[in-house]
């Protein structure tokens, strides 16, 4: 094995969380460990998303090292809409892919994006223009010629580093949120989580998300 590519049988990749389990004692295996596995392999993961990676679906790519996703795809994290945060490393993974600005509306409204929106957000790599596996194996054998490796999501900081960008952004959906979500726990949680990405170590911020 050189490469893995994780992609999603019938209909959809993961498509969130059974809401039926809200509530139960979490059973293993969990799904943040599952995640912090797929970014710690020594073998490039691409994930390749096809239908609705929804929550914890989205967390899953999320952790792979690269992403691919049909044309017809669409993703997002809508926690927020049950009253509760991402709890797989949504809040740490996805600032890093998209900005905090970008990561904090799609987290705070639940709102899904296409593919090309992911894409220009930088939460995928690239669109397939045919069939979505095809597409992913020539993209693992392009990573593989260029010798590129792993890449993991926790390790990536550019989006982070405009401290003055992201003040804006954090100040901007606090008064939003005050304005719109008052009562609601879930969305002022996910903006502490957040800042707890830009000012943290991933593994520090699991914690905090996961205290949350």
């Amino acid at each position: 094995v050189r490469a893995i590519i994780i992609a999603g049988d019938g209909r959809t990749f993961p498509a969130g969380a059974d809401i039926r389990e809200f509530g139960k004692p979490p059973l293993a295996p969990h799904l943040p460990e599952i995640c912090s596995t797929i970014e710690a392999s020594e073998k490039p993961v691409i994930a390749a998303i096809h239908g609705t990676a929804l929550g914890g679906g989205l967390e899953v790519a999320m952790g792979a090292h690269y992403r691919i996703a049909d044309a017809k795809a669409r993703m997002g994290l809508p926690e927020v809409l049950l009253g509760v945060l991402p709890g797989a490393g949504g809040t740490q993974r996805l600032p890093r892919l998209a900005g905090v600005g970008h990561a904090l509306e799609m987290m705070t409204t639940g709102a899904p994006v296409t593919a090309d929106k992911a894409l220009a957000l930088g939460i995928i790599d690239r669109i397939a223009a045919g069939d979505l596996l095809s597409g992913a194996r020539e993209f693992a054998s392009e990573i593989l010629e260029q010798d590129l490796g792993p890449r993991p999501t926790s390790g990536r900081h550019d989006k982070l580093a405009d401290r003055d960008a992201n003040a804006a952004a954090i100040k901007a959906t606090q008064e939003r949120l005050g304005k719109t979500a008052r009562g609601l726990f879930a969305p002022f949680r996910i903006v502490e989580c957040v800042e707890a990405a830009i000012e943290k170590p991933i593994e520090d911020g699991l914690r905090v998300e996961r205290e949350k």
